[in-house]
């Protein structure tokens, strides 16, 4: 199971199994009119679309253990850095609910006795509100798998973070991602383009990441 809160790729539960893979649109499934899949079909093209990259980050936690308070803290650290590090390319509407994320891992930290280590801000980053859906759809797909994490860590550790449920549902999230894609198809590409880069903050996070213990 990744340790990226099981993410999109991984849930089996309400959306298909993580262990099929999705065939390519064909010319058949083109001439299928986007309505009758509103409600999967940007979660299928990026899905897809990023896959090698989930398997990227998959492989760079693959030692992360979260029975132990070090390997915990190491866990939350990444996320933390990952969603500070992506802090200025969130849609608005998004930012209530992700600064909460935020302020959940810095209060797990502290209760675990780690400091919290801010990042260094990266440089101004424009991003189009396209690319914004994608890093969206990254870090709300990621919370999907937080309470099968939570039970592998000990009750004694604090787990405001894993524990934490986001008031925007994940089926009302892809609604509202297709809806979106449908205004502008020729924008998908820039979708998929803020996914890639919401895991390769992830990736370049946990590459980063030291927990002093």
């Amino acid at each position: 199971m990744s340790l990226v809160l099981a993410s999109h790729h991984q849930t089996q539960v309400s959306h298909g199994s993580d262990m099929t893979t999705h065939a390519p649109f064909k010319d058949a499934s083109a001439r299928v009119t986007l309505e009758g899949h509103a409600r999967d079909s940007m979660r299928r093209v990026v899905r897809d679309a990023t896959r090698n990259d989930h398997r990227v980050l998959d492989h760079a936690m693959s030692n992360s253990v979260l029975g132990d308070r070090v390997g915990y803290g190491i866990f939350l650290n990444i996320h933390y850095r990952a969603l500070r590090s992506l802090a200025g390319q969130w849609r608005t509407s998004d930012q209530p609910a992700f600064n909460d994320l935020v302020c959940c891992i810095a209060d797990d930290l502290r209760a675990l006795g780690f400091p919290v280590i801010r990042p260094t801000p990266a440089a101004n980053v424009t991003t189009t509100s396209f690319c914004q859906w994608g890093i969206a759809y990254v870090i709300r797909g990621s919370r999907l798998g937080a309470q099968v994490l939570r039970q592998r860590v000990p009750a004694s550790f604090p787990t405001s973070y894993l524990g934490h449920v986001m008031q925007l549902s994940w089926p009302e999230f892809l609604r509202q991602l297709d809806e979106a894609a449908e205004t502008l198809p020729g924008e998908r590409n820039q979708i998929i383009g803020g996914a890639k880069s919401a895991f390769a903050a992830f990736i370049a996070a946990v590459d980063d990441s030291v927990v002093a213990g």
